[in-house]
């Protein structure tokens, strides 16, 4: 298979596995797997469409269809909630969680209201036409730069996040993002233009960084809801619980000063050794 069909391959299945996760929750709008994949594919989406208006700057930039944008920013409403449920469910004893099941149940309704809403709007036509123009735009490249032209950017995004963790507060969900979107673009690069070999370790430390990272998001989206309550806590648990994360916030912070330079280093070696040359 040529790199063009890699290329052509890759954004089919992108296509297809977000056509089938709408038709999910269209019946089911709050299946977890269904939202965190189709919200997995969105974020891949933006990973490329970041590459191509950045790789492309003289051509009009491409953009997220306003219905794929609509139900991600739904989704999100609906995610964080699950995420709430399950924080709870893992840390609080139960009649707390039952407490919070009914003291949230009217912002489900209404996330749940919204995201039927916008799934109707979804176009699969629409999308297609959207994936044809991501098509036309990446045949502007040569296909064979891609490696060159996105390894930088990933290196780019890395610097970024460790200014981000220079700051007198570290902003980890400004960094999440920044790496987030390095590990998509690596995830093509190894998926489809076969550089395992070469950088296989760093993805393979970035996917346990975000992973890492991945975890502190969803206390720290529940720390969010905590401290916006007013209601009584007689037994200390949302102080308990908040003080744990900021806790661990701070070791966080610590760990990822040390790993994402060390990353950014593993990364430029491993390029220079092989990946430039390899295509």
């Amino acid at each position: 298979m040529t790199k063009s069909s890699l290329v052509s391959h890759y954004l089919r299945q992108l296509f297809l596995t977000l056509g089938k996760q709408v038709r999910i929750l269209r019946v089911h709008p709050t299946e977890e797997d269904a939202l965190h994949e189709f919200r997995l594919q969105i974020k891949r989406l933006r990973a490329l469409l970041y590459f191509l208006n950045t790789v492309i700057p003289d051509k009009k930039p491409l953009k997220l269809p306003r219905t794929l944008k609509n139900i991600f920013r739904a989704s999100g409403f609906l995610r964080d909630l699950q995420v709430q449920r399950k924080v709870v469910q893992d840390f609080f004893p139960e009649p707390w969680f039952v407490s919070f099941l009914k003291t949230t149940q009217p912002d489900w309704d209404i996330a749940r209201k919204k995201i039927k809403s916008v799934l109707k709007a979804y176009s699969q036509h629409a999308t297609r036409v959207f994936f044809q123009r991501l098509f036309r735009r990446l045949s502007h490249l040569k296909i064979s730069s891609l490696p060159n032209l996105s390894l930088p950017l990933v290196q780019a995004k890395l610097e970024l996040a460790v200014q981000a963790l220079s700051c007198e507060t570290p902003a980890l969900h400004e960094i999440r993002i920044h790496l987030k979107k390095s590990q998509y673009l690596l995830e093509i690069l190894v998926k489809y233009f076969h550089l395992e070999d070469i950088i296989h370790d760093s993805f393979d430390r970035l996917k346990k960084i975000t992973a890492r990272l991945g975890i502190w998001h969803d206390q720290e989206v529940f720390a969010l809801y905590l401290q916006r309550q007013t209601f009584e806590d007689e037994e200390g648990w949302n102080q308990k619980f908040i003080r744990q994360h900021l806790q661990a916030s701070a070791l966080l912070a610590t760990e990822l000063s040390e790993q994402i330079p060390d990353l950014i280093n593993a990364l430029y070696w491993q390029t220079e050794e092989g990946a430039y040359s390899h295509v």
